[in-house]
């Protein structure tokens, strides 16, 4: 059978107190009878000893049966044990166990005796052979030690219930969020993923049920990003799917004529389809930290000139002044070289594409120590708005939802593929723009120091 977690706390907490109370009780108990019959036989011994006292003090002397006197005036456990007398030098008078009269007292009994004085003198010791307090027989003492154990008895009542309530209230706290954080997994695994759970003042518990919540709030954007990335990838792949389908049955239906320009629409829409599943895959790869680098160190002067060299001619069509600005010693970078240099023809084809005629890109590389190149591409374009920046990087995202993609070309995945090269290669990536005044990209690279 399995028991609840209050349950087992409580239990516990009752058997950690019941054991200590049973321990406390029983040593309690021994000590104090002990020590109560330690302190009864004394106190008889001491009276004992001041009746003789009395009597030497009247007769100068010691009563003519000692044994018969002593044994009327000790009482309770001091009759238990066998009591001797010796005078002044240690001479037996009341022999006592092993010691007869004639003999002599030790000095290290007579010490644990109880001296005999008379006037400040001492003229006797009243001694026991025994080495411990003799067990209680006074009806009176034992009748106290039974109402002592009748208060431990009750004290152990006393601690159970405490155990009890504590129990209870330990527990509580413990198992009412646990109860809510299983009760909002169980909800999770069926699928229903927005589940909160408040957060306990207890440090612990507060920092699983705020992990939880994180862990519920991660959840829901994932699948919100993967139902929206399946929808996006359905409406990109459809559009070029679609021009295929439709001149090729326009052909097949004789409605166009096959030539030249039908077909190498048709190929160029299906290079175009081909491009973006060549993206998703490159981008899935990244992100899942599978994607192989070769890396080995590059300078990034020769990267730079070969993409400036690359995009020179549509930046002359287009009219543009392209340009490239660097170190004169930039250090080498350790890098995937057609990896990067995928993200530098993706950062200056969208320069180029932004950038209006007679306008400006500018290519920039320096380092920022000795650890690190940073490389800077900058357009003159209209800028972006300050709302849309921080959603460059995603998948399929356009600032115009009314403008076609096919217009300006791309599959709407090389920003999102840039960054994840970028991250696969410790770097990183960033952007700034202000609406007018165009847009800079900004790339760092670890260098192979």
């Amino acid at each position: 059978m399995t028991h609840s977690l209050a349950f087992r706390i409580t239990a516990a907490i009752l058997a950690v107190s019941l054991a200590s109370t049973a321990l406390v009780a029983i040593v309690s108990s021994r000590f104090m009878a002990r020590e109560f019959g330690f302190f009864m036989f004394q106190r008889n011994h001491q009276d004992t000893a001041l009746r003789l006292a009395d009597h030497y003090r009247l007769h100068g002397d010691w009563p003519e049966n000692p044994p018969a006197l002593m044994a009327e005036w000790l009482t309770g456990p001091a009759r238990m044990v066998a009591m001797g007398l010796a005078d002044a030098d240690g001479w037996v008078i009341v022999e006592a166990g092993r010691f007869r009269p004639g003999m002599t007292v030790p000095e290290n009994i007579r010490a644990r005796g109880t001296a005999i004085e008379v006037d400040g003198e001492m003229v006797g010791t009243l001694f026991t052979s025994a080495p411990s307090p003799p067990p209680i027989g006074n009806p009176a003492a034992l009748a106290f030690l039974g109402r002592v154990n009748r208060a431990m008895a009750l004290l152990a009542g006393g601690v159970v219930l405490a155990a009890i309530a504590l129990g209870w209230m330990l527990s509580r706290p413990l198992t009412r969020p646990l109860r809510e954080l299983t009760t909002a997994a169980g909800a999770i695994a069926s699928g229903n993923l927005a589940q909160k759970v408040s957060v306990p003042q207890q440090r612990e518990l507060g920092a699983l049920a705020a992990a939880f919540n994180r862990m519920s709030t991660d959840l829901a954007d994932s699948r919100d990003r993967r139902q929206k990335l399946t929808a996006d990838i359905a409406h990109e792949l459809r559009t070029p799917l679609s021009v295929i389908l439709g001149h090729t049955e326009a052909m097949r239906d004789s409605i166009v004529t096959p030539g030249p320009e039908a077909l190498a629409l048709v190929h160029d829409e299906a290079l175009r389809l081909n491009r973006m599943v060549t993206d998703m895959r490159t981008l899935s790869l990244a992100e899942a930290g599978e994607l192989h680098l070769e890396r080995e160190a590059t300078p990034p002067a020769q990267l730079l000139q070969r993409a400036v060299s690359a995009h020179a001619p549509r930046a002359a069509e287009k009219e543009i002044s392209l340009t490239l600005q660097r170190s004169e010693r930039l250090p080498n970078i350790e890098v995937d070289a057609d990896r990067i240099m995928q993200v530098l023809h993706n950062l200056l084809e969208n320069a180029l594409r932004h950038t209006p005629t007679g306008g400006n890109v500018t290519v920039c590389a320096d380092t920022l120590n000795a650890r690190t190149v940073r490389i800077v591409v900058n357009d003159s374009g209209p800028g972006i708005a300050p709302e849309e920046l921080p959603h460059l990087f995603e998948r399929f995202y356009r600032g115009d939802k009314a403008r076609a993609r096919r217009k300006h070309g791309g599959s709407g995945l090389g920003l999102a593929i840039a960054r994840s090269l970028m991250q696969a290669h410790g770097g990183e990536i960033g952007v700034e723009s202000q609406p007018g005044h165009g847009t800079t990209f900004a790339i760092t690279l670890p260098t192979g120091a």
